[in-house]
């Protein structure tokens, strides 16, 4: 499966093509950013992102945000449908943000899974507030989201040591099997996030418990992370952080991972819309002072 993936990336890297999108584009004020991967239901496209409004304390960042949707019947026109999941109540472990989303549809039911932090919040420094990973869940892409009673699904390691001793973040999901794989980025405690690095945490259900795979880290790079099914296995794009960043690379069993191509152009915070064994196109963040969203395709490789 290796060699195959190999024979695929002899034209070299990806290549993307932008396009600018309705609704959930470029707005002054307004901060979208960090999109789920993109699904399709009974004819109608669905993603979820974070969205800040000017005004908050820590904008444009995630960390002062909550998880907003959007439907399209063609990836590029879209509507903005309102909130999906808020912020927890006073004293919760998600009372300061809900963020960094992402979708999977499982046995008939949807799990929409998110990034939280609490409040007090720092972002900085000895006291710096670690993120936990959660789930809600509803019967259709629309909602109403119920929170899951075992959140966070997914939290930091106690042990300083250890590459997600910090941050657990960005989950995006992959079912191999009866088993869910949950990809996630992971930074130690007291290292920048140019020294994010990639792990893996499996269940066999959505609401978890989730077990972290004792090989992690699984790729030592990549702020954010896209993974896909490729070829029987696993490929993911990685951006610029840590010794696998701008990179291409694949597993052949969702565990480990080699290098398959240096990948220079990327796009910025990427969610996918999966074929069933492959990638065409997702929803993507430009930055800037009011970031946003934008569709991306891919054009080679």
């Amino acid at each position: 499966m290796l060699l195959a993936a190999l024979a695929l990336l002899q034209q070299g890297p990806l290549e993307f093509a932008y396009t600018d999108v309705t609704c959930i584009g470029y707005e002054e004020g307004v901060c979208r950013r960090d999109p789920s991967d993109v699904i399709l239901v009974d004819g109608v496209y669905y993603v979820w992102y974070t969205k800040v409004v000017q005004g908050a304390l820590l904008y444009p960042s995630g960390y002062d945000g909550t998880v907003w949707y959007a439907t399209s019947l063609d990836g590029t026109d879209w509507r903005e449908q309102g909130e999906a999941v808020a912020r927890g109540g006073k004293g919760a472990w998600d009372e300061q943000s809900v963020f960094t989303p992402n979708i999977l549809p499982f046995g008939g039911r949807y799990y929409l899974y998110f990034t939280a932090v609490t409040k007090p919040f720092s972002n900085s420094g000895p006291m710096i507030t670690r993120t936990a990973i959660g789930v809600a869940s509803a019967d259709s892409p629309r909602g109403p989201w119920t929170k899951s009673a075992q959140n966070p699904v997914l939290e930091p390691s106690w042990d300083f040591n250890e590459f997600d001793s910090s941050r657990v973040d960005d989950a995006c999901l992959l079912v191999r099997g009866r088993t869910i794989y949950l990809y996630y980025k992971g930074r130690a405690w007291n290292r920048s996030p140019g020294q994010t690095m990639m792990g893996v945490a499996r269940s066999s259900s959505p609401t978890g418990p989730f077990v972290k795979y004792s090989g992690n880290p699984v790729v030592r790079g990549g702020h954010e992370a896209m993974v896909w099914p490729a070829h029987g296995g696993v490929m993911s794009l990685h951006s610029a952080a840590g010794e696998a960043g701008r990179t291409l690379q694949f597993s052949p069993d969702g565990l480990h991972f080699e290098r398959v191509s240096d990948q220079t152009k990327f796009p910025m915070a990427p969610g996918a819309f999966r074929q069933e064994d492959g990638l065409a196109w997702g929803v993507s963040m430009r930055g800037g002072q009011h970031p946003y969203l934008v569709r991306f395709d891919v054009t080679r490789g």
